[in-house]
């Protein structure tokens, strides 16, 4: 089943399950998984203050992520 496929299927199902099924997806991918948390520790590390909450700037910096 390809992942188009599988989103299409879950489609209709509710959002807990949708973000259930992303997680499981990119958990089997581990480059996908490296390369996520490559982007977002280069974002935390580059903060003055560690604890702070994203924000949408930190978002739009996320290259990865927005593919």
């Amino acid at each position: 089943i390809t992942y188009i496929h599988f989103f299409l299927l879950i489609a209709n199902e509710t959002t807990l399950q949708i973000l259930a099924a992303t997680v499981k997806l990119i958990s089997e991918k581990l480059t996908v998984m490296r390369e996520l948390q490559r982007e977002h520790a280069r974002i935390i590390g580059d903060r003055t203050e560690k604890d702070a909450c994203l924000t949408w700037e930190d978002y739009k910096t996320m290259t990865f992520t927005h593919l």
